[in-house]
């Protein structure tokens, strides 16, 4: 999944991709982990930033 915005967003979308793990009928392994695909910089719009999240499915 892919947050798009500021990092005060992160918990929303975390929850989220949880619950569409949960709405599958599938359980979220332990392990999650993000990728930050743009770079953040003191003077961006955090409307620009974007955010992998990376939550495997335990087996």
């Amino acid at each position: 999944m892919t947050h798009h915005g500021g990092f005060d967003g992160l918990g929303e979308s975390w929850e989220r991709l949880g619950d569409w793990i949960r709405a599958q009928g599938l359980r979220a392994g332990e392990d999650r982990w993000e990728v930050y695909v743009t770079r953040p910089t003191p003077d961006m719009d955090p409307r620009d930033l974007r955010t992998e999240l990376n939550w495997p499915i335990a087996d």
